[in-house]
């Protein structure tokens, strides 16, 4: 079904016709709640696993959690011979899987090669075009990752999809909090992730047993030519369309579920080097909502608007994004990061030991931006602070909310009075966005994104949806802006001037 005629999606959550909307069940949709949950889950579901496993994230880490992961893919492998034929394909980032691998001997890569000897088993690293001749080689480790990453973090185990913002590392299964949604028994959802892992895949470089990487498809292209995968996503903008088409035809129907509710996941992606804008066009669209609207039936006595949450572990707003929320959108908003403290470069080495600062000048920034546009009484502010925790979590939530506008001036000062009918009461959706996207510059523009909108009208659902986003703000401590402005004089002059230098990489 055209997501553009559910009802479910008008008037804000229209969804451009480049993507896909999946109606599924909602008692299919969960919320994990915490890193060890989420590493359970992996260990689980890779066991559970009959036909396929796909896992895509930035890197996997070389410790003993990540060693008993690694073990439950070969055991499923291996399986391949006697019970189940189970397809393990991994997607990370060349650069990020690669590291470390000339210094202490481990990495991504010498982790998952002797899992490479097993047919059923394929390992890709993505390399951005971004980085090639004379700035590669002059890029040394570590700093060669500013200029693009392989970001998206996506897992399928059979009909089952989990995305999320975490990677496959310790810290990401003990103490860094993220956001793990599951959507279990969607064959075509999890279809779509498997056929963005393949397109993705088949332009990137593939791990061999020895350690060593070949580029194999076509035989003619370096992935690194940017020819390649803009060629290669032309195809997949083509495919989408076909899927919509072919839904269209067949008449395809919301499912009649028990309840009476409807719940749709859209995917949608980011990866401006190739011109897909997926995301950009879908926020910008949200972003330039105004505060109310009329009914979706045009009744305009039906006032309707709805209010935004947004948290980015790294904040560093995309500027379209900023300008909009800042000047275009009236609608409450509420915005949340990480405190240097929470922030996972904290301790680093070197020049990334300045990160956490960094990213505090940026959050002063737009919370002085936001002072001088005379909107702090609409958007509010809240930094992420637990001791002995980082924080990784990213996404927004959006709440619909309506009143009925009353008839006349007796009837307004009636309502006052009881206090009837002049309060906003939330609406029967909302609706929240689960994935890899900082919703900064690079995750426009040079980074590799993958996300879903997930909205619903189901009550069950729209509780687990609001207990999640509870269960995040627990650690989070509102801001005065006038008072948290005052940390400016504790950064550095070198670091600020370094921040708007390198603004467009973080």
């Amino acid at each position: 079904m055209s997501s553009s005629s559910s009802p479910l999606f008008s008037p804000w959550l229209n969804c451009d016709d480049s993507n896909l909307c999946f109606p599924v069940r909602s008692s299919s949709v969960h919320f994990l709640r915490s890193p060890d949950h989420f590493y359970n889950t992996l260990l689980q579901r890779v066991q559970s696993a009959r036909r396929r496993v796909v896992l895509s994230a930035l890197y996997l880490g070389t410790d003993a959690l990540e060693q008993r992961f690694v073990h439950r893919l070969a055991v499923a492998a291996k399986n391949v011979a006697t019970k189940r034929p189970v397809k393990v394909r991994i997607l990370l980032d060349f650069f990020r899987a690669t590291r470390g691998a000339t210094a202490d001997g481990k990495s991504s890569t010498t982790m998952l090669a002797p899992l490479c000897i097993h047919d059923n088993v394929e390992v890709r690293l993505f390399h951005t075009p971004k980085l090639r001749g004379l700035l590669k080689s002059a890029l040394p480790e570590r700093t060669n990752e500013i200029v693009g990453l392989q970001h998206m973090k996506f897992f399928v185990f059979d009909d089952t999809v989990l995305i999320t913002g975490a990677n496959l590392s310790d810290q990401y299964f003990v103490n860094r909090r993220d956001r793990y949604l599951l959507i279990e028994d969607c064959p075509l959802l999890a279809d779509f992730f498997v056929d963005l892992f393949r397109l993705v895949g088949d332009n990137s470089f593939r791990l061999l047993a020895d350690g060593r990487v070949e580029f194999t498809a076509g035989g003619t292209l370096s992935p690194t030519h940017p020819e390649t995968v803009a060629k290669l996503f032309a195809k997949f903008k083509v495919k989408v369309a076909k899927q919509k088409a072919a839904d269209a035809a067949s008449a395809k129907k919301v499912p009649d579920w028990a309840d009476g509710t409807t719940t749709f996941v859209v995917p949608f992606l980011q990866m401006g080097l190739f011109n897909v804008n997926q995301e950009v066009e879908l926020l910008s669209k949200l972003f330039s909502s105004c505060t109310t609207t009329s009914g979706q039936n045009g009744d305009d006595d039906d006032l309707r608007r709805l209010d935004f949450t947004l948290i980015s572990a790294y904040f560093n707003l995309f500027d379209p994004y900023a300008d909009l929320i800042l000047h275009k959108c009236r609608a409450p908003f509420k915005i949340a990061f990480a405190s240097p403290q929470a922030n996972g470069f904290l301790g680093a080495h070197g020049l990334s030991g300045h990160i956490p600062a960094m990213y505090e000048h940026y959050a002063l920034d737009f919370v002085r931006r936001t002072v001088q546009a005379n909107q702090a009484d609409r958007i509010a502010f809240s930094e992420w602070t637990r001791p002995g925790w980082t924080f990784h979590g990213k996404g927004i939530w959006v709440e619909e909310w309506h009143r009925r506008r009353p008839q006349n001036d007796t009837a307004a000062s009636a309502a006052a009075a009881d206090g009837a009918d002049t309060a906003w009461c939330l609406g029967p959706r909302v609706a929240t966005v689960v994935g890899s996207s900082n919703f900064g510059f690079r995750s426009a523009h040079r980074d590799l994104e993958a996300q879903l909108l997930l909205v619903t009208d189901n009550d069950a659902l729209r509780e687990r949806i609001a207990e999640e986003k509870n269960s995040l703000f627990v650690h989070s401590e509102l801001l005065d802006p006038s008072v948290f402005l005052r940390r400016d004089c504790l950064i550095p002059a070198w670091l600020k001037y370094a921040a708007r230098v390198f603004r467009h990489f973080f």
